[in-house]
C-alpha cells in the first residue's frame, strides 16, 4: 500500500510539475522507480503526519472508556461519546458530498481539504463501529439480555473502499498542488538546479524568446553556423533534449523547446552558475 501511494504521488507530482511548463511527462518515458524517487521529498511531510495521526488514534482509543469509568454515569458518558463520534462522522460525510457538488465555487485549498474530510469521516464512523463492538454492553440501552448484533460487513466494506479512494484522492490533490507550487518557485528563482545548455547547429532553429539568443558563427571551416544560448536543460529523454529559456515566464506564455539530437547539431551542458 505504501509503495502504491508513493508511486502515485510521484506520478501525479511529476506530471503536474512538467505540465506547468507545457510538457507532457509521458513524453519522457520515465520508469516506476523514477516516479518513486521523485515522490520521496514531497511525500515526506504528509507521510510523517499520517504516521503521527495513526499513532495518536491508537494511543487514545481507550480514552472514552477511562473517562466513563471515572464518572458517576459511565453508560451515559460512553453513549454520549459514541453518539458524538457518529454525528461528527456523518456530518463530515455530508459536507464532503455537498463540497463535491459545488467544488467549482470552493477555494483552491479545498482540493486537499475535501479528501481529508472524507478520510476523517471514514475514521470517525469506523471508530464508532469499534466502540459498538468493544463495549456493546455499556452502549446497549434498557435492561435484559439481547442477542449480539451481526457484524455490519457491508458498512465495513464501504468504509474500506471510501478510505482507499479518499487516500488516493488526497494524494492526487496534494501532489498536484505541491508540484505547481514547486514549479512556480523554480520559475521565480530562475531555475537554479537546471544545467545551462548551449546549442551549436548547422541550420537555423526556431528557438527564441524568454531570454534565449542566437549568434552566427562566422569562423571559416567551422561545421556549425549558429550558436543558441540563454537556455537551460529541463529534461532529457532518449534522443531528445527539452530546453527552457532562462527567463521563461508562464505569464508571457514562453515556449519550451524539444531538440532532437543528430549530426547537424551539438548540445553542450554546464553547471548552473
Amino acid at each position: 500500500m505504501t509503495a502504491a501511494v508513493l508511486y502515485y504521488f510521484g506520478l501525479t507530482y511529476t506530471r503536474s510539475w512538467y505540465a506547468y511548463f507545457g510538457v507532457d511527462a509521458r513524453f519522457l518515458d520515465l520508469s516506476a522507480s523514477d516516479y518513486m524517487v521523485r515522490s520521496i521529498n514531497g511525500a515526506f511531510f504528509p507521510v510523517v503526519l499520517a504516521v503521527l495521526a495513526v499513532v495518536g488514534i491508537v494511543a487514545s482509543q481507550r480514552v472514552p472508556i477511562v473517562a466513563a469509568a471515572r464518572s458517576r454515569r459511565p453508560r451515559r458518558v460512553l453513549r454520549m461519546w459514541a453518539g458524538g463520534v457518529a454525528v461528527a462522522g456523518i456530518a463530515l460525510g455530508v459536507a464532503v458530498v455537498v463540497g463535491v457538488a459545488i467544488r467549482g465555487s470552493l477555494p483552491r485549498t479545498m482540493s486537499v481539504g475535501l479528501p481529508l474530510m472524507l478520510l476523517t469521516s471514514v475514521g470517525l464512523i469506523a471508530y464508532r463501529l469499534y466502540l459498538q463492538s468493544s463495549y456493546a454492553t455499556l452502549l446497549r440501552r434498557g435492561g435484559g439480555r439481547r442477542p449480539p448484533q451481526p457484524t455490519p460487513w457491508v458498512l465495513i466494506l464501504a468504509l474500506l473502499i471510501l478510505g482507499f479512494l479518499g487516500t488516493f484522492w488526497a494524494v492526487d490533490s496534494y501532489a498536484a498542488d505541491r508540484a505547481e507550487r514547486d514549479a512556480r518557485a523554480a520559475e521565480e528563482r530562475g531555475f537554479p538546479g537546471q544545467p545551462v545548455a548551449v546549442i551549436f547547429s548547422v541550420d537555423r532553429l526556431a528557438v527564441g524568446g524568454g531570454g534565449s539568443k542566437v549568434d552566427a558563427i562566422t569562423t571559416p571551416g567551422e561545421k556549425y553556423r549558429f550558436q543558441y544560448s540563454g537556455l537551460l536543460l529541463l529534461a532529457r529523454s532518449n534522443d531528445k533534449y527539452i530546453l527552457i529559456p532562462h527567463k521563461w515566464s508562464a505569464q508571457h506564455r514562453d515556449r519550451v523547446f524539444v531538440i532532437n539530437t543528430g549530426d547537424t547539431l551539438r548540445i553542450d551542458l554546464a553547471p548552473h552558475p
